[in-house]
């Protein structure tokens, strides 16, 4: 594996948000920043700016929802219905390696432990997808055996849907996302060019065109991978790759490549490790970058971010830097999209309208019992309510001298 496709295979790396001539900055107190993406290109071109200006907007302020008592962290969300959604991770013992899954739902006021399935590993990936409160669908790797094992919900109880038949290099295989298309048509991916479809009848192997770090989609049958392509057989060096499911199998969809002004740079690739569909329209992020250290005046790493506008992806320009790694993001229900990074307090989470106009998320409010200290928040997942104005984010707060504990926070956008 090469060196990009393993780093996107673990993260949403580096997101620079984006700016045009649109209104100045606010401050972060639900501000407009002076980043506003931009389209600026059709796929493979760099075709000039079709910067629009963007309608006022407002923001909201990040919520604790959920703090766990104990160690422990979350890794997965998701939205099975109106008040009604699950999250996943694990929780463990500091200075042991003791540990157990931690599944929560939310019931439209709290999140509440529940019991998980028995049987998964809690120190591998559990990821988590939905198609209804009654078809809520969780994947992980088995202990002992370290067989993928997949289990559905049907209202009342989990229920085993069995093991995952293997394909060469499955036993180092992590589950990267796993999403629904519909009933009975579950998809789930590795971060190479192999996935799993669930039928309604069993699981099958299926050869992708290009390797899949991310799903995404919601209409059925309608669904999206994306991740990275090699630019030449045999060649390690790679491009964004798009793929969507259309008529049971997977095709490539053109999407830009990203290469440096001349004299370029030595071992230069990029990938996507992660996108957000709603009603035929999403965004998609990941990074350009190269072998560093092999010339002088180097170029400076860039994010890669494309939209889709229902037709084509194309190109967002990036003039205004943000935190360098890590973004996980989920649209709303106005074809924009909410943003965030780990960091202290959530105070790196921004809305982006599809115009281009960005506004900073209010963060949230240092802990009481561990004033600036347990205040890190460790960003995982985001997933949107189905009124695409309120959003998820899960993951873990942490801090000098204190462990991590499991962590939900909650914002709701205004002016919507």
């Amino acid at each position: 594996m090469n060196r990009l496709a393993a780093t996107t295979a673990f993260l949403l790396m580096f997101l620079t948000a984006c700016t045009a001539d649109t209104p100045g900055p606010r401050d972060a107190g639900g501000s407009r920043t002076s980043s506003a993406p931009a389209v600026t290109s059709s796929p493979g071109d760099d075709g000039g700016s079709q910067a629009a200006s963007a309608p006022p907007i407002a923001s909201g302020a990040w919520q604790q929802a959920y703090l766990g008592e104990t160690g422990g962290a979350l890794k997965d969300i998701v939205v099975s219905g109106p008040g009604d959604a699950w999250a996943i991770g694990a929780t463990h013992t500091e200075g042991s390696e003791a540990s157990s899954l931690l599944l929560l739902r939310f019931d439209g006021t709290r999140w509440n432990e529940v019991a998980a399935p028995s049987g998964l590993n809690p120190h591998e990936p559990v990821r988590l997808a939905a198609a209804g409160s009654r078809e809520v669908w969780l994947l992980g790797r088995a202990t002992p055996g370290k067989q993928l094992t997949a289990f559905r919900w049907d209202g009342s109880q989990w229920r085993s849907q069995g093991e995952l038949p293997p394909w060469p290099g499955m036993e180092n295989a992590w589950v990267s996302d796993l999403k629904t298309a519909g009933p009975d048509n579950v998809w789930a991916v590795y971060g190479g060019e192999w996935a799993h479809h669930w039928d309604g009848h069993g699981w099958r192997a299926v050869r992708l065109p290009a390797s899949a770090v991310a799903l995404s989609g919601g209409d059925p049958g309608d669904l999206w991978a994306v991740g990275h392509r090699a630019t030449e057989p045999q060649e390690p060096l790679t491009q964004p790759a798009t793929m969507r499911l259309a008529g049971g199998s997977w095709r490539l969809v053109p999407s830009p490549e990203y290469r440096f002004p001349p004299p370029g740079a030595p071992e230069e690739e990029s990938s996507l490790s992660g996108v957000s569909m709603l009603d035929g329209k999403g965004w998609a992020i990941g990074m350009h970058t190269f072998n560093h250290g092999e010339v002088e005046n180097e170029p400076e790493d860039e994010v890669a971010l494309v939209r889709w506008d229902g037709t084509t992806w194309r190109k967002v320009a990036m003039r205004h830097k943000f935190p360098y790694c890590c973004h996980k993001l989920a649209s709303d229900d106005g074809d924009g999209f909410v943003m965030a990074t780990s960091g202290r307090l959530l105070r790196e989470s921004w809305h982006v309208e599809p115009a281009g106009d960005s506004v900073t998320m209010r963060r949230l409010t240092a802990l009481p019992e561990t004033p600036g200290k347990g205040d890190f928040f460790a960003v995982e997942a985001m997933a949107f309510e189905p009124d695409g104005k309120t959003v998820w984010a899960v993951g873990s707060m942490s801090g000098r001298g204190t462990q991590e504990r499991a962590a939900i926070a909650r914002l709701r956008l205004t002016g919507r």
